[in-house]
């Protein structure tokens, strides 16, 4: 139980996943407004688990996305799917990278402008 809520068991089973790759990890980790449901400081993404109730926040899910964008520079992988997650998961971490990097050499070159 994290923060009084109940963690679902297909939540729970993807950081015990997140956690065997050996990425440290935040469970329902506070951000202004909103609460992210994992968060891996070191590739500055959430990972979120889209379970049934999530077909009927797809506009707040969407808004929620690009307010954490924009403002911390938080990329959200979604999953609803446990199949290949590994996989999955580790493809965009690495991709997440690239553009982390380049995100924050245009906010230097924007800073020095």
């Amino acid at each position: 139980e994290i923060s009084g809520t109940r963690l679902t068991l297909a939540h729970q089973k993807m950081n015990q996943r997140i956690s065997k790759l050996g990425i440290e990890y935040m469970e329902e980790a506070p951000l202004d407004q909103y609460t992210l449901d994992t968060f891996l400081p070191e590739y500055h993404v959430a990972v979120e688990w889209d379970g049934p109730m999530h077909s009927l926040r797809k506009k707040k899910d969407r808004e929620r996305d690009l307010y954490v964008l924009e403002k911390y520079g938080i990329i959200t992988l979604r999953f609803s799917d446990l199949k290949d997650f590994d996989t999955i998961l580790m493809e965009k971490l690495e991709k997440s990278l690239e553009s982390y990097d380049k995100r924050i050499e245009l906010w230097n070159s924007a800073r020095r402008n």
